[in-house]
């Protein structure tokens, strides 16, 4: 029972209507923070990359741009990016989804047991087709 403010008589304590849940539910969502990341943008080479923001930029030979990420099982998690020019290439779905094919190849005869998505095509949002 609550005190009715003017009178001072007691009032019963009202419950909020479970109606109202998805309300405040969706609210929390709405003004809960966004998790946190760092976009990398390369005007030179035309790609961007978001990472989580716990993630550690490095630096390493031979690479534009790299992070160490969590370690799992004493590996750590890392993402490179090795810009290669190779005048042979084209701007089509074909020929990018060739391209992550023979990485995906690649990949798995040097990590035995290691669990990689196959690689698809999309198109990226600036219109081009692109593949991971």
């Amino acid at each position: 029972m609550t005190r009715d403010a003017l009178m001072g008589t007691p009032v019963p304590a009202r419950r909020m209507s479970a109606r109202w849940l998805p309300v405040v539910l969706a609210l929390i969502a709405f003004l809960a923070p966004p998790a946190l990341a760092e976009t990398y943008a390369s005007s030179r080479h035309y790609y961007s990359v978001t990472v989580p923001s716990t993630w550690t930029r490095a630096s390493f030979s031979g690479v534009d741009v790299m992070w160490i990420g969590p370690t799992y099982q004493s590996s750590p998690a890392n993402i490179n990016v090795v810009v290669a020019m190779d005048p042979t290439a084209q701007n089509t779905a074909s020929w990018i989804l060739s391209v992550a094919q023979a990485g995906y190849t690649q990949v798995l005869s040097q990590f035995s047991g290691t669990s990689v998505q196959t690689p698809r095509s999309f198109t990226s949002g600036s219109g081009r087709p692109a593949a991971d």
